[in-house]
This record gives C-alpha cells, sequence and structure tokens, in this order.
C-alpha cells in the first residue's frame, strides 16, 4: 500500500500521531509493526517527499558548483616539500627506507591484480555494521557477543568467503541461515542476518538472545559482514596507493586508486544510513544524515524493540525517551551513524583518508573522472560529515578536520572557521583548563588520533593552534604518564594505553614537550609480552602500519596489500608518517628518565606524589573524582602505585564492551572503600592536597598526599544518583625506603550524610594476578558480598571473622606486597578479576587478584592499613600499631611512628 506522506502511512493503520511507542498496546502495538516493516503489507511513503527533494537539490546544487574546481598543488599534510624530503632521504634513514620499501612492495601487489577486482569487491548494496559481532560456530568458547570490530579472516583470492581466525569456521555456511531481515521497501534493498537457535525457538524481537553493542540488541549478518570484509580492505588500499603514486610517480598505482574511487562514486548515492544499534533509515540517505535527530518513525527500521521503545524483554535499559509514532532519533543520534564506516568518527575519518588520495592523484585523472569522484563521493560524503559531526564530542575531531581539508582545497575560508572552531570546542570538550582530561587519557587523545591533529598543520603559517590548551594537554600526557611509559588506566583507560608515536612526535617538533617512550613489553602488569597496542588511529589504520610485517597484520587485512579499514587494535611502529616525512620530526633526541610527578588535578580531581626518577620511580595516582559520568569507573579515592618498575596497586582498566566491563567498572573492583556494596560515583570535584613528609633533623622521609570527595550509589547503567550520599577522606603517606622502594600508610575515614548505619568495605589488591595471598586465617565460603552487583562478579569469597589484633598478610609473587591491618574489621577474601582484555576472559578465564575486603558498620568509619613493597632486600616494615592519630610501623629492628594529626602535614619521627 502507497501512501503521500509519513502522516498518511499512520493515518492509514489508525494509528495516534506522536505518542510515544511504549504506550501503544495490544492492536495499536500489532499495527505499529507494519508501520516499520515487521509486516509485509505495511504502507509504503512514495519516495521522494518534499523534504527529501528540497535537501536532494540543495545538495546537488552545492557539490556541482565545487565539483572539478579544486587546487592543483598538493596541499592536504603531504605536500611536495614532504615529498621531495622523502626521496632525498629515504636512502639514509632506516626507518624511512624500511617503510618506503614495504609501501612500494605492496602497492605493486595491489596494482598487479585484475581491474575487475575493484567491481567485484565494492558492492551495489551497502554493508553491514559489524557492532556486536561474534562466531556463531564458537561463541562461547572462543568468540564473544559483544565484539565491535570486523573480527574476520578474508583474503581477495577467496573473496566470498569469511573465516574465523578463533575456531577457522568458513561463512556463509548453510548450518547459519539467516532467517532474520531489515527491509527497506523505499529503497529497494532487503539486509538479511543470523538468529541464534535461542531467538529462533523465541520471540526473537524481545532482543533478549541477541549479541550485544553498547547494552543494546544487535545480530551477526554472514553475507553482509562478507560484504564489510571486502569494501573493508578495498578501502584501505586507497590512500597508501596514492602516497606510493606521489612519492613514485608511477601511474600505475594512481590508475588503481582513481578506479577504486571511481567505483565507490558509481555505489555511494545508493548506501543508506544506519547505526551501530544496526537500524536503517529507509529514505534518502542524505537527507537522513541531516534529519538524524528527528526522523520520520516509519523510515527508521530495526530489528528488535529495543530501537522504539529501549527495552529488552520489555525491561527498560537505556535512559534515552521511547520513540514517537511520527518522529524520533536514530538511536544515539549522530553518535552511532554513518552510510560506510562504522559509526560518526570512522565516518568523517573515511572520508579524510578518500579525499587525501583523490588529492594527491587527481591531477592524473581525466576532468570527468574527476567531477564523477567529487560529485557522487568526495563532496556527497563531506556532506554527511557535516550533518553527523553539528555536535561536540569525542568523535567529532574529523569533522573539524573535514571542514578545513575542504576550505582549503577548495578555498572556502567559511568552511575554515567552521573547522577552527570546531577543533578549538573539541579541545575543551576533552581537557580542562589545566590539561587534564573531562573523560580519559584514553578517550581525550581519541579524536586528536582520529585526524584532528592536522588540524593545526593544514593551517601552519596562517596561525598557530599549537599554543594554549593543545600544548597544555600534551603536556600533562607527559607529565603523568606512569613509570613504565604507558599511560595511568584512570576509568575507562585500558592498561596498555600510551600516547601514541604520532602525537608524541608531534609534542616535540612542534611544542618541544616529550612524552616517555612507551615500554617494550607489558610485563609490568604480568601480561604476556605479545599484547596488541594501539597506534591509535581509529578507524583507519595509519600508512605505516605496512611496515611492521606480517606480524602485524590482522585476519582481515589478508595475504596482500595495506591494512584494511575498521576499528580493531593494531601494532604501533617506531614511526608515524609525520615522523618520517617532516624534517623538524628527525632526530629528535629523548631525555632520560623523568622524575616522579607530585601534583594535583583540581578538575580532574586527580592527585598524583612519588619520589626516584625513571622507570624504578614511585609514582601512585589518587582518582578522586570531578562529578561526570561520562567513561567512568565508580572508583572515587582510588589509588594505584607503580615501584620498582611494576605496577604494584592495580586497576583493571578498560575492557571496552564486553561484558566483563560491568564489573571494572564498580566501586568494588578498585582499591577504595564501598558503601552498601554499591557502584558510587564523585558528586562533584574531589578536595586534593599534597606535600612532603617531614622527617628528623628537617630531612624529607616521603610524600603525602589527602583526599576528600562526596559520592553517592549510582545508578546502573542509567544516568543519576540515588538520594543518599556518603562522604569519604583518604590520607595516603609515601615513606622511603633505604632501598628506594615505598612503604604506603593510609587512612580512610567514611561518613553516611544523615548518620544513619552503613556498611563499609575497604577493598584492595596488591601484587601481581594470580599470586597467593599469605598470612590470612583459615576462612570459610561465604555469600558474595558484591555478588549481585553485576554479570561478572567476583567469585571465591570466604570470611575469616573479626581481626582480634592487627594482622599482617602479604601477597607473593613477582612482586611481594606485605600489608598490615587495624584490627576491629571483619575480614573478607576473594577473587577480583583481572582481565585486561576481552580476548584474556576467554584465554584465561579465572586470572584474578585475591583481593582483601575489611568490612565494618555504622554511620562512620575509619580504616587504617601500612603496605610495604618488598625488594631483593627482603621486607622492611615488620608489623604496625595504631594509637589515635599516631601510626607506629615496626621497621627494621626499629620504629618509625608516623603522626597525621588533623589537617597538619604528616610527619615521621
Amino acid at each position: 500500500m502507497e501512501v503521500s506522506t509519513p502522516q498518511a502511512a499512520l493515518d492509514a493503520l489508525q494509528l495516534p500521531a506522536d505518542t510515544a511507542v511504549d504506550r501503544l498496546a495490544g492492536a495499536l502495538r500489532r499495527r505499529f509493526t507494519e508501520l516499520i516493516g515487521w509486516q509485509d503489507d505495511g504502507p509504503i511513503v512514495s519516495m521522494p517527499t518534499p523534504q527529501e527533494a528540497a535537501s536532494r537539490e540543495a545538495r546537488e546544487h552545492w557539490k556541482g558548483r565545487l565539483a572539478g574546481t579544486g587546487r592543483r598543488d598538493r596541499c592536504l599534510f603531504l605536500t611536495e616539500a614532504h615529498i621531495d624530503h622523502v626521496r632525498r632521504q629515504r636512502e639514509d634513514h632506516r626507518d624511512l627506507r624500511v617503510w618506503y620499501r614495504a609501501l612500494l612492495r605492496e602497492a605493486g601487489r595491489v596494482a598487479a591484480l585484475p581491474e575487475e577486482t575493484w567491481h567485484a569487491l565494492i558492492a551495489d548494496q551497502g554493508p553491514w555494521n559489524v557492532a556486536g559481532s561474534f562466531c556463531p560456530a564458537c561463541y562461547g568458547t572462543c568468540s564473544d557477543r559483544s565484539i565491535h570490530w570486523p573480527r574476520w579472516g578474508w583474503s581477495v583470492f577467496d573473496p566470498d568467503v569469511i573465516t574465523c581466525p578463533d575456531c577457522g569456521a568458513r561463512f556463509p555456511d548453510p548450518a547459519f541461515p539467516e532467517d532474520g531481515r531489515i527491509v527497506l521497501p523505499r529503497l529497494g534493498l532487503t539486509y538479511p542476518f543470523y538468529l541464534s537457535p535461542e531467538e529462533r525457538n523465541g520471540d526473537w524481537r524481545d532482543g533478549e538472545h541477541a549479541s550485544r553493542f553498547g547494552g543494546a540488541p544487535t545480530h551477526v549478518s554472514l553475507t553482509g559482514e562478507l560484504r564489510r570484509a571486502r569494501i573493508s580492505w578495498v578501502l584501505g588500499q586507497v590512500e597508501s596507493l596514492a602516497i606510493a603514486a606521489a612519492l613514485t610517480g608511477d601511474d600505475r598505482f594512481a590508475r588503481v586508486a582513481g578506479t577504486i574511487l571511481h567505483r565507490l562514486a558509481d555505489v555511494y548515492p545508493r548506501y543508506p544510513l544506519y547505526c551501530y544499534m544496526q537500524e536503517y533509515v529507509d529514505a534518502d540517505p542524505g537527507w537522513a544524515c541531516e534529519s538524524v535527530d528527528a526522523l520520520p518513525t516509519v523510515f527508521r527500521r530495526g530489528a528488535c524493540w529495543f530501537s522504539y521503545d529501549g527495552t529488552i524483554t520489555g525491561r527498560r535499559v537505556t535512559w534515552r525517551e521511547p520513540a514517537g509514532t511520527s518522529t524520533s532519533p536514530l538511536t544515539r543520534g549522530e553518535w552511532g551513524a554513518s552510510r560506510l564506516a562504522r559509526e560518526k568518527s570512522g565516518n568523517g575519518q573515511l572520508f579524510l583518508t578518500l579525499f587525501r588520495a583523490y588529492e594527491l592523484i587527481h591531477n592524473t585523472l581525466d576532468d570527468d573522472a574527476c567531477r564523477h569522484i567529487e560529485r557522487s563521493l568526495l563532496l556527497e560524503m563531506y556532506l554527511d560529515v557535516k550533518a553527523l559531526s553539528r555536535r561536540i564530542d569525542n568523535k567529532s575531531g574529523p569533522g573539524a578536520t573535514a571542514r578545513v581539508s575542504v576550505g582549503v582545497f577548495y578555498g572556502l575560508e567559511e568552511e575554515i572557521e567552521q573547522g577552527v572552531e570546531q577543533f578549538e570546542a573539541v579541545l575543551e570538550g576533552q581537557f580542562a583548563a589545566d590539561g587534564s582530561w573531562k573523560e580519559t587519557p584514553l578517550y581525550g587523545h581519541k579524536p586528536l588520533m582520529e585526524e584532528m591533529w592536522m588540524v593545526p598543520e593544514l593551517l601552519r603559517g596562517r596561525r598557530d593552534l599549537y599554543q594554549g590548551l593543545y600544548r597544555r594537554a600534551l603536556s600533562t600526557y607527559a607529565h603523568t604518564a606512569t613509570p613504565v611509559g604507558t599511560g595511568p588506566a584512570l576509568d575507562d583507560s585500558n592498561v596498555q594505553f600510551q600516547l601514541p608515536v604520532l602525537l608524541r612526535e608531534i609534542a616535540a617538533a612542534r611544542v618541544n614537550v616529550t612524552v616517555p617512550p612507551p615500554p617494550p613489553e607489558l610485563t609490568a602488569f604480568g601480561l604476556p609480552g605479545d599484547q596488541p597496542r594501539t597506534d591509535g588511529q581509529g578507524y583507519v589504520p595509519a600508512p605505516t602500519n605496512i611496515a611492521i610485517g606480517e606480524r602485524g597484520r590482522l585476519p582481515m587485512d589478508g595475504p596482500v596489500g595495506f591494512p584494511a579499514v575498521g576499528h580493531g587494535l593494531r601494532r604501533s611502529w617506531r614511526r608515524s608518517l609525520f615522523g618520517l616525512v617532516t624534517p623538524e620530526a628527525a632526530g629528535r633526541a629523548r631525555r632520560g628518565g623523568r622524575a616522579a610527578l607530585n601534583r594535583c588535578y583540581e578538575d580532574r580531581g586527580l592527585g598524583c606524589i612519588g619520589f626516584g626518577r625513571g622507570r624504578g620511580a614511585t609514582q601512585l595516582y589518587c582518582n578522586g573524582g570531578d562529578g561526570r559520568t561520562g567513561h567512568r569507573h565508580g572508583d572515587p579515592l582510588g589509588l594505584l602505585l607503580f615501584a620498582g618498575g611494576r605496577e604494584v596497586l592495580p586497576d583493571i582498566g578498560y575492557l571496552a564492551d564486553h561484558p566483563g566491563a560491568e564489573w571494572a567498572r564498580h566501586t568494588a573492583a578498585h582499591n577504595t572503600v564501598v558503601p552498601d556494596s554499591s557502584m558510587v560515583a564523585a558528586l562533584g570535584p574531589a578536595t586534593l592536597a599534597i606535600g612532603r613528609v617531614q622527617g628528623p633533623g628537617r630531612r624529607v622521609a616521603g610524600r603525602w598526599l589527602r583526599a576528600e570527595v562526596r559520592v553517592a550509589p549510582r545508578r546502573w547503567p542509567h544516568i543519576g544518583f540515588a538520594d543518599r550520599s556518603y562522604r569519604l577522606r583518604r590520607l595516603v603517606i609515601l615513606l622511603r625506603r633505604p632501598d628506594g622502594l615505598p612503604v604506603l600508610v593510609d587512612r580512610f575515614d567514611v561518613e553516611e550524610d544523615g548518620g544513619t548505619s552503613t556498611t563499609w568495605d575497604y577493598v584492595v589488591r596488591a601484587g601481581v594476578a594470580g599470586a597467593a595471598l599469605q598470612g590470612t586465617p583459615d576462612g570459610i565460603p561465604c555469600e558474595p558480598l558484591f555478588g549481585g552487583a553485576t554479570a561478572t562478579p567476583p567469585w571465591d569469597f570466604r570470611s575469616s571473622g573479626a581481626i582480634e589484633s592487627p594482622l599482617g598478610v602479604r601477597w607473593e609473587g613477582a612482586q611481594p606486597v606485605a600489608a598490615w591491618f587495624e584490627a576491629g574489621a571483619e575480614l573478607f577474601t576473594f577473587a577480583s578479576p583481572a582481565w585486561r582484555s576481552a580476548p584474556e576472559v576467554f584465554a584465561r578465564p579465572g586470572h584474578a587478584w585475591r583481593a582483601v575486603a575489611l568490612r565494618t558498620h555504622g554511620p562512620r568509619g575509619r580504616f587504617t592499613a601500612a603496605y610495604d613493597v618488598i625488594g631483593p632486600g627482603g621486607a622492611f616494615v615488620e608489623g604496625m600499631e595504631v594509637d589515635g592519630d599516631g601510626i607506629l610501623l615496626h621497621a627494621d629492628g626499629g620504629g618509625v611512628t608516623v603522626r597525621a594529626d588533623g589537617a597538619a602535614a604528616p610527619v615521621v619521627t
């Protein structure tokens, strides 16, 4: 049944307008399934609507005015000066020589493929969004249902098959039929997808047994992911081929890159808008991008009720408002939307890599080909990027760079100004005035690495964008790096994170800031040395990834050519393209080991104290909290400690979208205090103070940090807090042992606002995962303290009863740590999951720290503990006594008394 307007579709089904979907019931709910295409005879709105027609006319007019009018010289980062530098220096510098030879080798292999390859691999129908991908043949043993990047093995020599890299299963396979489908009748497209046996045996629309991405139900389309594997590999070839053409003048490389761009221009106009919740929009794709926050609901096509009412099996799992019968936003709006990439930032990155490639070779193409590529692909895609990057968030970096790039190429000053404004707005959205992170270290660098670093480079000589907040942000990465060269695992930052080589080179060459290099291996965390580490490029791999060789190839890259695009971890190489082609970045000397940082970042609520220099320095971080909720963990006043070249008080870090991340974010998974077994978060910035500990003879005996914050239970996954609140106060004193290692004295005071009774749990884990915990009284199995808190709780809880006298315990293993706890609390121990990445959940399912929890009750409480990081010479502290504010450590045959009276600075006698 064809109707003229979205309202006419509602009228035909006798559905009320402007009504929330969750208010529909019975017959109205069944009619709504006809509106969204779940029934074959639902109404179809004639195409185009007046709004679609007006949008398309404006787009075509704007594109037609610009197509073919761009600059003829090279102006988008890789200029003639860069090219000349490579040609002159490529044999004199090892890194440049290795990369250049690898570039030409792979470009030659790609150029040797038959020309019909590119038409066959770039399908007329757009790819499937791979969020929530998994292998149905090995789910539960190797593959999880929450992987959010293209995980499949694929080869251009076997292009009709994708292979599971874990179990070897090949797809498509009749044993795994694709019984689900999303139908777009106006665009004439159907997207089939796989339904698990559990879904086929019930009402799969409820989303209960679907895979997951960001908490939402998603599905695997094996045929769609085959199209994705093909086009992702093709897209990964374009910029590197163009770079090879520019550096060598070889027309073969330019011809293949031009052929790919021309074929993409043939098909891109038909690719629909989708999001990584796998909703597809049955409307003019350009207009859909512009209308992403208010689409006619009849055009939004999703597979599960979640897309419309935010529920799974009838339970609300999202804080967004339900869709309306008339209009509603694409789930999460522009955040997860694209027509070709996986989501918003990937969409912008993909445009930039294609645009840069075109700019390098367009002088070799005929005028008709140029106009077709610009009008049907590049400028169309640019308008999509603009429409999908109107909001400022951590995915807006490519949008800023796209605006400046188009402005520079076409001489459009307005676009340049818009790009600069967005560049500055994104910086201010990610970094506080002191250079600390408004999100996390990992997410702070995200927009910079996702091409926004190019904005200051594109405008060098016209204006200086390197100073101010950008410089302070890079300096903060330099100053706060751990002694082993990683970034601190604060909130959603994984322990492997380090500022990528590109930003380290930019910091050194442009603002004279030296960021420590990353560690050659990750044994400081008890992890295998062969852990993947990322160049941080996001969706588009760095052009230097090819120089890593076969060890650096992912299954989706195949055996030939350059890395495929997609959101996956790639191994870093020793130099970036910026470092290879920029004379100012060549040969920058690295300074020696840095001194430990003693500073408070008040905006972030982060306190840092320590002593020593270099890899063996002692560095403690106290993550007090700042009241923000984006990418946060519930760890107010949580501690992270490095000493002797190792992680000593650990943090799980970031597991991305793996279900294990729910435990990683919980308060009980951190070294802090848990009120009432709740996940709590800071209600505002922590109050911080640091200073020197005075010892006998006015010498400096160590460092101290005092922190206070008000917290409340967090409603998870919903944004918001419970009504009750608590005050947490922590005093941490680091004393320097004769061998340079630390003794940590910890006093934690807690109080509930209003003075009612609370259960308090002081939680700590130390040393390396898997290490035995010695010295605890024999415990008996007991009910989990936090068992109902997360989908992946800790296990093996044991209670040893109340501590009658000060108790000494010891974590053994590669980094022994001794601890003493004040008497009075009830002692529990448990296995706290120590997975640092999603693959570890399968590879080492029992990997855990043995954690201690001290439990007490009442409206307020106090915990006192001391920790001795034991070096080759053995233990230093032999016991602890507490007398009011005084803490006596029996140390190395003598005694050390720590006085911490009120707000006065701690003193050691």
